[in-house]
């Protein structure tokens, strides 16, 4: 039997197929779309009128200091290339501070936000963990 040879990259997004291949066991769909439905009702319990929300992976962070984050890169689902600046979040019922985005750019794990648009800018009001997106 011949191993596969594997090549890795410098970006965490491209670990993602070899996380799938190597996962202990993966979620059943049952779970997934629970998994789904919890984090979509957090996520949206903490978007206010007039906000939007978005789904998929951070390709990029912005530091604003040596502990902050200013903004951040994100990739949805679709394809689609979103920046977001971050000024307050709201961390409660699973909300995340912004500095666990680098969690989440390292490690290619989903992320759902909740946002609202500003001046033509997105700014980040809620993040939560998106473990039902195949990242």
């Amino acid at each position: 039997v011949v191993a596969p040879q594997v090549r890795l990259m410098t970006h965490p997004v491209a670990l993602a197929p070899l996380r799938s291949a190597v996962r202990a066991r993966p979620l059943g769909i049952t779970r997934q779309v629970a998994a789904g439905a919890i984090g979509l009702a957090v996520l949206v319990t903490g978007c206010g009128a007039g906000e939007r929300s978005a789904v998929g992976l951070v390709v990029g962070v912005e530091p604003a200091g040596p502990a902050e984050i200013g903004g951040f890169t994100l990739r949805s689902e679709d394809g689609e290339t979103l920046v977001f600046r971050v000024d307050e979040l709201d961390t409660s019922s699973g909300g995340f501070d912004a500095l666990h985005l680098n969690d989440h750019f390292m490690t290619g794990q989903p992320v759902a936000v909740a946002y609202r648009v500003e001046g033509g800018s997105n700014v980040a009001v809620r993040i939560v963990d998106a473990p039902w997106v195949e990242p």
